[in-house]
C-alpha cells in the first residue's frame, strides 16, 4: 500500500472516531487534510469559536525512522505543530476569504550511534528546533454543509537553531517566506452540530 493510501485510511478511521465523538457537540469542528504537493500533507483540525472565527491545529510534519548497517544504527524524527486562529468572510455564495495568524513549531532530531571500533559504541546527535510565525491567506469554498475545499499560503518569519553533541548550539538562522510558492490546497469535512 503506498504511504498516501495508507495515510488517507487513516484519516477516514479517524474522521469516524471523531464524528461519533462530535456528533453531540454544540459548535462546529473540522477535520481535513492540506496538501502542499503529491508527497507532502498535513492534518488540520478546526473548532469554531465564534460566528466567524475558528481555531486551527495542524500537525505539520510527522516522521520517525530508524535504520541499523553492520557498523552504525541511525534514528531519525521530524516533528511540527501550528496552532493558530483562522477568521472567514463571506465574499459570495460558499465563497469565504479566509485569514488569521499561525504560530508553529517544528523540531527535528537525529542521533547516529557508530559500533566499528567494536568496544564502545560512538553516539553522535543533532537537534534543530524551528520556531515561527505565519499569517494564513486564502480562499475557502463550500461545496455543502459538511464539505469543502480551500487554497491557502502561509507566509512566515522563523528562527533556526542547531546544536548538536560537540558544540551546543551549533548554528543559528533567522528566515521569512514571504511567497506564495508554497501555496496548499485542504480538503476538509465539518461535523456541523444538530439543531
Amino acid at each position: 500500500m503506498t504511504p498516501l493510501k495508507t495515510h488517507t485510511l487513516w484519516l477516514l478511521l479517524a474522521a469516524m472516531l471523531f464524528s461519533s465523538l462530535l456528533n453531540a457537540q454544540t459548535d462546529t469542528r473540522e477535520i481535513g487534510l492540506r496538501f502542499g504537493g503529491l508527497q507532502y500533507f498535513d492534518f488540520i483540525y478546526k473548532k469554531q469559536r465564534t460566528a466567524n472565527g475558528f481555531q486551527r491545529i495542524r500537525l505539520t510534519v510527522a516522521a520517525l525512522s530508524f535504520d541499523q548497517y553492520d557498523d552504525y544504527n541511525h534514528f531519525a524524527t521530524n516533528l511540527g505543530i501550528a496552532i493558530g486562529r483562522e477568521k472567514r468572510k463571506g465574499l459570495a455564495e460558499n465563497l469565504y476569504w479566509v485569514h488569521g495568524w499561525e504560530p508553529r513549531i517544528r523540531v527535528m532530531y537525529n542521533l547516529r550511534t557508530d559500533t566499528s571500533d567494536g568496544v564502545d559504541p560512538n553516539d553522535y546527535w543533532n537537534l534543530s528546533v524551528q520556531p515561527a510565525i505565519g499569517y494564513v491567506l486564502g480562499f475557502q469554498y463550500n461545496f455543502s454543509e459538511r464539505f469543502y475545499v480551500s487554497l491557502e499560503g502561509i507566509p512566515s518569519l522563523g528562527v533556526n537553531l542547531n546544536f548538536d553533541d560537540r558544540n551546543g548550539l551549533d548554528n543559528f538562522g533567522l528566515g521569512g517566506n514571504f511567497s506564495f510558492s508554497g501555496v496548499a490546497i485542504t480538503l476538509a469535512y465539518s461535523f456541523v452540530p444538530h439543531p
